[in-house]
């Protein structure tokens, strides 16, 4: 097993973990996040492309949206709420 595919697991079980938190704990939930950051920044050191790293955390994106993440993204947005000028 290559470096990158050896990288690309440890991802992928960190993200299962994550997952598998329950909101209750929030602190070692957001603790989580940063750590799969970190690692999702550091997978560029491996030529992991945005798609790899999609293939592995966008498919379950509804699940790790915490609410501090949806408070991020305006209400207009979230709602799809138009809104018209004056």
């Amino acid at each position: 097993m290559n470096n990158k595919q050896a990288f690309l697991d440890l991802l992928s079980e960190e993200y299962q973990q994550y997952l598998a938190i329950p909101s209750t704990q929030w602190q070692k939930k957001r603790e989580n996040k940063q750590f799969i950051r970190g690692l999702m920044t550091a997978s560029r050191l491996f030529g992991i492309s945005f798609d790899e790293l999609s293939e592995i955390v966008g498919c379950d994106s509804n699940q790790a949206l915490s609410i501090e993440d949806m408070l991020e993204v305006p209400t207009y947005i979230r709602e799809n709420i138009e809104i018209e000028s004056l």
